[in-house]
């Protein structure tokens, strides 16, 4: 799978998917991962944060969505 694929697997999503349903996963993932929900451990969640950034980044990079 080449880099530009990455944000699939971030997101958990295949290939195929929808721009809505790639927007809905990054959504739901930022919030369950947001840091400022999870101050036990905001450390690991500002990482999985950063990760959701740079994939959603790359989608519209790839799909040239905005």
């Amino acid at each position: 799978m080449g880099a530009s694929k990455n944000f699939y697997k971030t997101l958990g999503l295949l290939p195929h998917a929808d721009d809505v349903v790639i927007k809905a996963a990054y959504k739901a993932l930022a919030q369950k991962h947001h840091p400022d929900k999870n101050k036990t451990n905001k450390e690991f969640h500002t990482q999985v944060m950063a990760e959701l950034n740079a994939a959603l980044d790359e989608f519209k990079r790839e799909r040239g969505v905005s």
